[in-house]
């Protein structure tokens, strides 16, 4: 008991002097502490709180009672205890060794942060005398220093007689701490024992999936299960260090009755007011999953050409203990891009989703005098490339505002690429690029576009049940279709503020209009049609389609217009 007396002296007087010597210090206030503290530990101890033996009764008087821990930082035997470490603050805790000869394991666990820490042991001397200050003659000695974010452990084969001091810091946060302290060998039986081989297998690598496998633990086989995390930023070597980035940490609580009334302890409690945990990773940085005695698992929601970080943990279910298996990083594989390719003589739309464009191919078998590339470009300003694929030599250069006919000359055989661009992002309803590749000398027929494509609208027509809208035509025999559309009033008012490039619907994208009717003329310069049975005060898209016989291949510039509320 005396012993322990002397340990609780320690430990208080590194606290408040920042481990120097307490006869440096003369304070009668500081000395009134140590004895106030020496009389409320024996209090304690004559109430049964004791580190004599490894029994049951240390472990169950610690959960019965919390808040002797955190008033007196006493380490007990074979009880995890979680601590909650400040960054760049030195935390002391202590653990009594009563007894030589026995063997002892300190194991810390760090959580959120890497962590300094370092065990200094202290020889007590029972027939000492107290000193003036109250500090018990002794002699420290340090043993072994640690750092990093995995868990270590301090051993001693034949472990003195004495005080066993645990200095811990934290480096990149705050965080918590798993300490536990033994003089039995169960530190096997709480902790899952590693296999001989802890390393993963990867079996499966693909664009969203992979799979990994690892060998069993060799602690039994019903006391264990596996939890695996990928994680796009980093290694976990605990398991409470990925839940703790998982979940975020809650800010340190005391347990009731804590407390001495010392002076200090006011200001550990502001200390545990201005704590900052670390806060959740965002969502999709870290995916955690427990399969319990499963020795694989598939992660099915990677990102094509990301990297993860894949780590498994062994968990005795009854202790709440872990190992950490010797983690692996992989880097999904990216989706093939899909190669467009065009072909002679074929209408064909390219519809843009993303900023990213793909790259354009055709192929010539032949030499070419001369090949008509007719584009057509709804809703953004798009520049045009043409170079001959392994050379890259350009063969024509041009931007495509609404619609052009691009010759190419003299083309030898071999492959060649289109590469599109745009200038700025699009802020129309649909993005697409037609294209139609022809030879110049080929008999195939292509419908034209007037130079003015736009579609009018007649306002003096305008009622409440229909409109009269007006486009030009050319002299060439074609088909001209008529497609309306409802949409939201707001539409046309936004893009008349954005002033976007002219807009239209590409044939292929043109699901959602419905066709009114179709018109075929033979010279005619103008077209006067009325569309009837619309709703009033409702908005609506109107797009006009030309096209040979019954294939229509290229869009007029759309229309909204708006028909009266009242009349």
């Amino acid at each position: 008991m005396m012993m322990m007396v002397m340990a609780f002296s320690v430990l208080l007087y590194l606290e408040l002097n920042q481990i120097r010597m307490m006869m440096e210090i003369r304070n009668k206030i500081d000395y009134t502490y140590s004895i106030v503290g020496f009389f409320t530990l024996l209090t304690l101890l004559e109430h049964g709180y004791s580190h004599k033996t490894p029994n049951n009764d240390g472990k169950r008087l610690s959960k019965d009672r919390p808040e002797i821990f955190f008033d007196t930082r006493m380490i007990p035997e074979r009880v995890v205890k979680n601590i909650y470490i400040y960054k760049s603050t030195k935390n002391l805790f202590a653990f009594l060794k009563e007894t030589a000869d026995s063997r002892l394991s300190i194991t810390v666990t760090p959580c959120a942060s890497d962590i300094n820490w370092r065990v200094i042991f202290k020889r007590l001397h029972s027939n000492s005398q107290f000193e003036s200050a109250g500090t018990p003659v002794s002699q420290s000695l340090a043993l072994q220093n640690f750092s990093g974010d995995a868990s270590n452990t301090y051993q001693e084969k034949e472990g003195r007689k004495g005080l066993y001091i645990v200095e811990l810091e934290a480096i990149t946060s705050e965080t918590y701490a798993r300490v536990y302290v033994t003089t039995t060998p169960d530190i096997d039986s709480i902790f899952p024992l590693p296999p001989a081989d802890n390393h993963l297998n990867i079996t499966m690598k693909a664009a969203k999936d992979v799979s990994v496998t690892w060998k069993p633990s060799l602690s039994s086989t019903n006391k264990i299960k596996y939890c695996v995390s990928f994680s796009r930023k980093r290694q976990f070597y605990t398991n409470c260090g990925v839940l703790a980035h998982f979940h975020g940490d809650a800010k340190p609580t005391l347990p009731p009755h804590t407390g001495f009334g010392f002076k200090e302890e006011k200001k550990k409690r502001l200390l545990r007011k201005s704590a900052k945990p670390i806060r959740s990773a965002p969502k999709g940085h870290i995916f955690y999953d427990c399969v319990g005695s499963k020795l694989s698992y598939t992660f099915k929601k990677g990102k094509p050409g990301r990297k993860y970080f894949i780590n498994v943990f062994a968990i005795n279910s009854t202790s709440n203990m872990s190992i950490s298996y010797a983690g692996v990083q992989v880097k999904l594989k990216r989706n093939k891009k899909k190669r467009f390719v065009v072909k002679e003589n074929k209408v064909q739309t390219l519809v843009i989703k993303r900023r990213k464009i793909p790259k354009l191919y055709f192929s010539l078998s032949r030499n070419v005098k001369a090949l008509n590339l007719f584009l057509q470009a709804c809703g953004d300003v798009m520049k045009i490339r043409v170079t001959k694929s392994k050379q890259k030599t350009k063969v024509i250069r041009s931007s495509i505002t609404f619609f052009r006919k691009l010759v190419l000359k003299d083309l030898e055989a071999g492959n060649y690429q289109i590469r599109v661009s745009r200038d700025k992002k699009n802020h129309g309803l649909q993005q697409s690029l037609t294209l139609l590749l022809q030879d110049s000398s080929s008999h195939i027929d292509v419908p034209r576009l007037p130079h003015n494509a736009k579609i009018t609208v007649l306002s003096n027509s305008t009622l409440c049940n229909q409109v009269t809208i007006s486009w030009n035509a050319t002299e060439k025999t074609q088909r001209y279709c008529v497609y309306k559309s409802k949409i939201p009033k707001i539409i046309p008012e936004i893009r008349a503020n954005r002033k976007v490039q002219p807009q239209c619907i590409a044939v292929a994208s043109r699901k959602k209009l419905a066709k009114l009717f179709c018109k075929v003329a033979n010279k005619q310069k103008v077209f006067t049609e009325t569309i009837d049975k619309l709703t009033p005060g409702t908005s609506y898209m109107v797009s006009v389609y030309v096209g040979l016989r019954e294939r229509e291949m290229f869009a007029y510039q759309s229309v909204f217009v708006t028909t009266k509320s009242y009349c």
